[in-house]
């Protein structure tokens, strides 16, 4: 892979597979269900990866090079500050939204996307291979099977990653995104679509509503920490300003729900999941926040953004959208 220029904005290489499954007979998994395909692909992961087969990674002595440890259960860097000591997973489980139907029968598809961030896109053989693994054991409390059909980046559906008769093929070369204002200067009038649940917190505490400051917070913080852990030399963000500019974003409209339901855990039970839906019309969205929210397209926002909530979708709204929203009258 040839070596990218250094960088005046962070950067953050993404690998984006889209794998697509059939059944192997009925499969009935949960309305939101990337918290059971997160759950499966993990322990099918540690299977392949793991040399010692310890039942824990603590006191291993492989810790910092197995790659299930790096992608998994990630240590943060020694000496790091405290806002490292739970470090973010360098991927995602992206996965339909969930009005989508989850009753499979024989030979239906079904089809997610999984993106890894940084370093941990050289391990996506892995990857691919525990997708395979956990699908043919069975997902969801019924243990429905599934075949893995085909692996391939989502925007090259003809290369090939994986099939069933060919194994792994080749190897895919990651996107980059970084936070560079565009060239040619965007709308300051931005839609932002909650593709699936948005789960923000503000001092502790779930946000009902969308606030443009936490939501640019928990989004810088969020690239910061992918960036600086998965990534060599990339530059820091400026918070401060990017906080600044947030506050002058103004909400035209917001066409917002609260989702709320449940995900069920062998350890914990059924854990309560909350988060809103929708989409929110702004206005007064300055260059630099254009450039760092379409980010989070990739990388997700908020809680639980691992088991893929949090997707947003950015699209630039006519100059004048905060005008004609004045001049509408309501209802």
């Amino acid at each position: 892979m040839p070596t990218e220029p250094p960088s005046a904005h962070p950067f953050l290489r993404v690998l984006d597979l889209r794998c697509t499954l059939s059944a192997l007979g009925p499969v009935q998994l949960p309305d939101f269900m990337g918290t059971t395909l997160r759950g499966g692909l993990g322990q099918a992961f540690r299977r392949l990866a793991c040399t010692t087969r310890s039942p824990s990674c603590d006191g291993c002595a492989f810790r910092r090079t197995c790659a299930y440890a790096q992608v998994w259960e990630p240590l943060p860097p020694p000496d790091a500050p405290k806002r490292f000591a739970s470090p973010p997973r360098p991927y995602v489980v992206e996965v339909p939204a969930p009005a989508t139907p989850t009753q499979l029968a024989y030979g239906d598809p079904l089809s997610f996307n999984l993106k890894l961030f940084g370093s941990a896109s050289q391990h996506w053989p892995f990857f691919v291979l525990a997708v395979r693994d956990a699908a043919f054991e069975g997902l969801g409390r019924q243990r429905g099977r599934l075949r893995l059909e085909t692996v391939h980046p989502s925007q090259q559906p003809l290369h090939l990653l994986f099939t069933p008769t060919t194994g792994l093929n080749g190897g895919p070369d990651p996107l980059r995104i970084d936070t560079a204002p565009p060239a040619k200067a965007p709308s300051p009038c931005l839609r932002l679509d909650f593709c699936t649940p948005l789960h923000l917190k503000d001092n502790s505490r779930h946000q009902p509503r969308f606030d443009p400051v936490t939501f640019t917070a928990r989004l810088a913080d969020r690239l910061d920490l992918l960036t600086a852990l998965y990534e060599d030399d990339a530059p820091r963000l400026p918070f401060v300003a990017l906080r600044e500019a947030a506050a002058k974003v103004q909400v035209i409209k917001a066409h917002t729900a609260p989702v709320k339901f449940k995900r069920f855990s062998s350890r914990a039970g059924a854990v309560p999941m909350a988060g809103i839906s929708g989409a929110v019309d702004l206005a007064g969205v300055a260059p630099e926040l254009f450039a760092l929210w379409r980010c989070a397209a990739y990388i997700h926002v908020g809680k639980q953004a691992v088991f893929g909530f949090g997707q947003v979708r950015l699209s630039e709204l006519p100059r004048n959208a905060a005008n004609r929203s004045a001049a509408t009258p309501p209802g």
